[in-house]
């Protein structure tokens, strides 16, 4: 009966590390992929801005 509790709490145990490992990698990764997007999105305004001012300088 021993044996079994201290086996079961090994996998108990195990099973909880790996998905607190999981989790953690989870969040680097979506961290890292945030900051690229956010990236992205404000390099994409700005060419929209330069686009829009150059649309209305050939406009007029």
């Amino acid at each position: 009966m021993e044996y079994t509790m201290q086996v079961l709490c090994c996998i108990l145990f195990s099973v909880f590390i790996t998905l607190n490992l999981g989790f953690f990698v989870r969040l680097v990764l979506d961290t890292i992929n945030d900051r690229k997007d956010a990236k992205r999105k404000e390099a994409q305004e700005q060419r929209d801005i330069e686009y829009h001012n150059k649309r209305m300088n050939d406009f007029r």
